[in-house]
C-alpha cells in the first residue's frame, strides 16, 4: 500500500480528478502471501485441521495485496494478480499494458513483490542458492549465490499523450516464453534494431554472471550499454525487475530504446521493449 501511494505521488496523479472505476491494479508475485500461508499450515500442524486458526487464511490468498491497494485508494477498475515465479513483475506489466491497449482501463497501478519468510530462506539454503556472504559477518565476493531480501516496487502505467507528465519510458511491446527460442523471439520483437540500453533484471537470481547477461550480449552486441542486475536488488524475488528498471532509467539520460531482459532457467525468458523519452 505504501509503494502504491508513492508511485501515484511520483506520477503526479490526483485520484480525486480521475474515474476510479477506470483505474486498474495489477500485482505480480512469485510466492504469494507466504508468511500468512505458512502461519495457517503451522496452525494445522500444531492443532490439527479441526483446531486450525482460520484468521490467517483470507489474508494468505495471493490476491490479497492487490485488494488492499484497491480498497485503500478506492479503485474499482480491473484487479488482477499474476503468479509467475521468475517473471511475475514483467508479466504484470505486460498484462497492465494489455488492459490499457484494449480500453479496459485508463490507468494501471502495477506492483510486484514478495516477502522473505523463514521457510523461504530455508528453501533457498537447501537449494544451494545463497551467497557465502549470508553466513559471514563481513561481505565476501559473490560466488554464484545471492542474498535474498523482500520488498515491493510499484509503477504507474497510462496511455501516452493522455496528459503532460514526466515519464520514465514508453512501453512498446513485451514477450515471454519457455524453451530455447529466446533469441529468435526477441530479435523479432526488436524488428532488426539494437536497443541502446539493455537492463538485466534480477528476480531472485544469483548476482554473478548469469544466463541473462549472456543473452543480453547475444541480443545487443558487444558495444551496447548493458546494465547488470545489481547485487543489492537481485534477491528481491519478483520486485527485482522493476527496481532495476527504475534505477537504470532514473540514472541515465538520452533517447533511444531500452530492453528489460530476464531469464529463469528452464522456465524461459521475458523481454520488454521500451522507448526512452
Amino acid at each position: 500500500m505504501v509503494a502504491s501511494s508513492l508511485a501515484i505521488q511520483d506520477a503526479g496523479i490526483d485520484l480525486n480528478q480521475v474515474d476510479r472505476s477506470r483505474v486498474a491494479v495489477v500485482f505480480g508475485t512469485g510466492f504469494g502471501c507466504a508468511e500468512l500461508t505458512e502461519a495457517f499450515y503451522q496452525s494445522a500442524a500444531t492443532n490439527g485441521w479441526a483446531g486450525t486458526d482460520p484468521s490467517p487464511f483470507p489474508e494468505g490468498l495471493a490476491n490479497a495485496p492487490a485488494s488492499h491497494v484497491a480498497l485503500l485508494h478506492g479503485l474499482r477498475g480491473p484487479n488482477i494478480t499474476v503468479g509467475s515465479t521468475g517473471f511475475a513483475g514483467e508479466s504484470a506489466l505486460i498484462q497492465a499494458a494489455s488492459l490499457l491497449r484494449h480500453g479496459q482501463a485508463d490507468l494501471a497501478i502495477v506492483l510486484a513483490g514478495d516477502t522473505l519468510t523463514h521457510a523461504v530462506y530455508e528453501w533457498y539454503e537447501a537449494a544451494g542458492l545463497l551467497s557465502p556472504a549470508c553466513c559471514n559477518s563481513e561481505p565476501v565476493p559473490e560466488d554464484g549465490g545471492f542474498m535474498p531480501s523482500e520488498g515491493v516496487v510499484a509503477l504507474v502505467l497510462e496511455p501516452a499523450g493522455r496528459r503532460e507528465v514526466r515519464s520514465y519510458a514508453h512501453l512498446k511491446s513485451g514477450r515471454w516464453g519457455a524453451g530455447g527460442k529466446a533469441v529468435e523471439t526477441i530479435r523479432q520483437m526488436l524488428g532488426g534494431s539494437v536497443p541502446s540500453l539493455t537492463i538485466c533484471s534480477g528476480n531472485g537470481a544469483p548476482c554473478a554472471a548469469s544466463s541473462t547477461a549472456a543473452l543480453a550480449h547475444e541480443i545487443s552486441g558487444p558495444d551496447a550499454a548493458i546494465v547488470p542486475a545489481r547485487a543489492v536488488a537481485a534477491g528481491l524475488a519478483e520486485a527485482g525487475a522493476f527496481l532495476h528498471l527504475v534505477l537504470a532509467l532514473g540514472s541515465r539520460s538520452g533517447t533511444g530504446s531500452a530492453l528489460l531482459l530476464a531469464t529463469s532457467g528452464e522456465r524461459g525468458f521475458a523481454a520488454i521493449l521500451l522507448e526512452l523519452p
